[in-house]
């Protein structure tokens, strides 16, 4: 991928002199004045005028670098001419990355006039503005009929599922499912060796979905990593299809900066390519662990994560940050997925965030610079913009990441029943001395059963549930709080939460009523739903603020436990 980047032998060389351009040192690289694909080479003071391949521009970036990329990784400035263009079949210019106007789902990337075709996987579309598969229904030139196969989403007061968005089987392909959020219906697919599964919603072993249980034949599904299946995005295959074959080595390995790499599989499962770049620290974020190449002595993270936007990323942040970090510290860390697209990106784009202390848009776009593929879903970009929000760490007290834990806990209750998720989530919440804070303490017999910090704001007549494609922090908007009925975080002492899908809220001590709860969610006197949802009745309870309370106090205070 970098290859291209310095393009000293494509270069082509306009007049041996000019004396119209003086060398403000011997040696050197320097932009033309008026053109931006133009620029001089300065060699024992002599200047040489040089142009860079044909849809490509130079970088002014280093002046010891002779380097021409890709215009939209440069910024000219005030050098806009180019030269005239030089086309070839599929190529506008000899260099560039160009989309195919009769099918949104593919693309061509064009090196010397030579194009390579690639195809975005089923339900996304090549984006020509942001160079990358995204959701085929924001490209303007896509028909909404053909992205969906055909698909039309239900009425939603038919649909009984929480949340903004709803999940549908597709009517012959056990795989596919489709996602319809406001109406529009987005096709999307389980990973390789699952099923998709209508009674949670989720993907699944193919033998806990009835009519699915032979959807892979005698196909050993845990050698599925070892397959290829006919559908070629950016030199890698992705599983668009289904037929499946050995597959051939398709190296990724990119460096996005010293010791840092982003790759694909083969990058990780490649002997030859460990070596030359010196990896000693691999993370694996991927259904399988990798087969490490025998005699080497490399360390290995291993994040079991599928690439959905209803995965939760954001909570592998700090172990991936640590990893990578010793990696580039000790030697060389090698970042991968199945095709280095989104979940080794992702959390790439979240290290260098956390390193530097930027935004995710900063942070994305140096990765994109050195590899243009890198592309997080649509969930795992508003997880990274949470992290943002938290300043680049995970914040227990954020009202947002509250906000965004409780609905992935529900979602793993509600249509897992998987009530060993509770445990994991109640790890976070550690005993204490003392609680400080504003407390709500039972009116029967006093006892401290929740701080300010605990209570879960809302908007008024706004639903409450971490929307994974399109989620506005809730720390962020200016519209009226509610103030109707009052939701709290889940904790410890709910007993009667830790069994049931729903039902009453009891003071641990005396065992009065003091609120109910619904993973599924419940529904506020201000017209909001709240999923999941833990609601208390102030009547019931007691309350000893030191202040009058407000959304920074909620974001600021410790946990009850």
């Amino acid at each position: 991928m970098n290859a291209f980047l310095i393009l000293v032998a494509l270069a082509g060389v306009v007049s041996a002199q000019r004396d119209d351009f003086d060398c403000p040192d011997n040696f050197g690289f320097y932009p033309h004045y008026r053109s931006c694909d133009k620029y001089w080479a300065c060699e024992n003071g002599t200047a040489t005028l040089k142009i860079c391949g044909n849809g490509l521009v130079f970088d002014d970036a280093d002046p010891l670098r002779e380097n021409c990329a890709y215009p939209f990784s440069v910024n000219c400035g005030d050098r806009t001419d180019l030269e005239p263009p030089i086309s070839t079949p599929n190529c506008p210019r000899l260099y560039g990355i160009y989309e195919n106007k009769e099918n949104c789902r593919i693309f061509y990337s064009c090196w010397n006039g030579e194009a390579s075709r690639y195809e975005c996987p089923p339900g996304l579309a090549y984006d020509s503005e942001q160079r990358v598969c995204v959701w085929a229904d924001l490209v303007e030139r896509c028909d909404q009929l053909e992205v969906a196969e055909g698909f039309v989403c239900p009425d939603p007061s038919d649909v009984d599922q929480p949340g903004l968005y709803s999940r549908h089987a597709h009517p012959t392909d056990c795989r596919k499912f489709y996602v319809c959020i406001e109406g529009t219906a987005r096709p999307y697919g389980c990973s390789l060796g699952t099923v998709f599964n209508v009674d949670s919603l989720q993907c699944d072993e193919p033998e806990n979905v009835p009519g699915c249980e032979n959807y892979y034949g005698d196909l050993d599904v845990k050698t599925l990593k070892k397959a290829q299946v006919l559908c070629f995005v950016n030199k890698k295959s992705y599983m668009c299809s289904f037929e499946i074959f050995e597959r051939s080595s398709m190296v990724e390995c990119d460096e996005i900066e010293p010791r840092l790499f982003l790759g694909n599989l083969d990058a990780a499962e490649s002997e030859e390519t460990l070596k030359n770049y010196g990896i000693t620290h691999i993370l694996t974020v991927y259904m399988f662990p990798i087969t490490k190449p025998e005699g080497l002595e490399i360390e290995t993270l291993f994040i079991d994560l599928e690439d959905s936007p209803d995965c939760d990323i954001l909570s592998c942040f700090e172990r991936s940050n640590a990893f990578i970090k010793e990696g580039q510290e000790k030697g060389a860390c090698l970042v991968h997925c199945y095709g280095g697209v989104s979940r080794s990106a992702t959390l790439v784009v979240a290290y260098l965030m956390k390193k530097y202390n930027i935004g995710v848009d900063e942070a994305l776009q140096k990765v994109k610079e050195k590899r243009y593929s890198a592309c997080p879903n649509a969930g795992f970009l508003s997880q990274l913009r949470l992290y943002e929000n938290m300043k680049n760490t995970l914040d227990e007290d954020n009202i947002d990441y509250k906000i965004f834990s409780l609905y992935h806990l529900g979602r793993q209750v509600s249509m897992g029943n998987n009530f060993d998720a509770i445990q994991n989530y109640l790890a976070r919440f550690k005993e204490k001395a003392a609680l400080d804070g504003d407390k709500f303490k039972c009116k029967e017999c006093r006892k401290c059963l929740f701080l300010q910090s605990n209570v879960i704001p809302h908007i008024q007549g706004q639903d409450l549930y971490w929307n994974n494609f399109a989620q506005q922090l809730i720390s962020e908007q200016s519209q009226t709080i509610c103030k109707k009925s009052l939701f709290i975080e889940f904790l410890p002492w709910m007993i009667e939460a830790h069994q049931s899908m729903s039902g009453k809220i009891h003071c641990p001590t005396c065992d009065s009523k003091i609120g109910t709860f619904c993973w599924k969610g419940q529904l506020c006197t201000c017209g909001a739903t709240i999923s999941p949802s833990f609601k208390v009745i102030e009547s019931k309870l007691d309350k000893e603020f030191q202040h009058s309370p407000t959304i920074q106090n909620q974001l600021n205070l410790h946990h009850v436990t």
